[in-house]
């Protein structure tokens, strides 16, 4: 799949080409020194570096670099998290999936059943974490151990919390285009801007994609 990365540029659309090497921390940056991610883990916003846990935080610009798009694409760059598509009919199925800290698989593949469970801005992701994207998403805690007093029941081996971005008062856009073999595309686009000047900012975001098939039932 050759892709794109999002450009995010006032009062235009626009496309950047390029796929930069990965980097699964926060680095330090060649013209504004050290960069600080402010996390909220703890249920409150405080540097990463100051969190009692075991955490791997991954900023907007870690994630577009990277390239992650989804919790299967995360797995390879936060230590000790593992990802693992179920597949057939049985159980959750395709639309379920097991999340496996350090080792600590569940028996069952249900939401309720895992060691570890996905959240977006703090509310739990029942089922299709799969499907849970990147688009809109500002940062991603990967916190490891019992995360049960801040997130609740099934984050005993960790959580992972998808930290979305707060609309702007500039207009914004972006699109991240996609293209693959065996007719395999992705297309996703977002615009963002004040709706009443000063007091109320939204944020839409669209995609459409189809994965590239080996064999087609006929």
């Amino acid at each position: 799949m050759i892709k794109t990365r999002p450009v995010l540029i006032p009062l235009a659309v626009a496309l950047a080409l390029g796929h930069a090497a990965p980097r699964a921390l926060a680095q330090a940056d060649d013209s504004a020194g050290l960069e600080e991610i402010v996390v909220t883990a703890r249920k409150r916003a405080e540097s990463v570096l100051e969190v009692p846990v075991s955490i791997t935080a991954l900023s907007s610009r870690d994630i577009a670099e990277s390239d992650i798009d989804n919790v299967r694409d995360l797995a390879a760059f936060a230590p000790g998290l593992n990802f693992q598509v179920q597949v057939g009919n049985g159980g959750a199925g395709r639309n379920g999936g097991s999340i496996i800290f350090r080792g600590m698989s569940p028996v069952q593949g249900t939401a309720r059943e895992q060691s570890g469970s996905v959240f977006v801005d703090g509310i739990f992701v029942s089922s299709g974490v799969q499907s849970v994207d990147t688009t809109d998403v500002e940062r991603i805690e990967v916190l490891r151990g019992p995360q049960n007093a801040y997130f609740g029941r099934s984050t005993f081996g960790g959580a992972i919390n998808f930290v979305t971005r707060t609309p702007g008062d500039t207009v914004k856009g972006g699109v991240t285009v996609g293209a693959g073999q065996r007719d395999g595309y992705e297309l996703r686009g977002q615009i963002e801007g004040p709706l009443v000047d000063g007091k109320l900012s939204a944020r839409l975001s669209a995609s459409s994609f189809q994965r590239a098939w080996q064999y087609r039932a006929t």
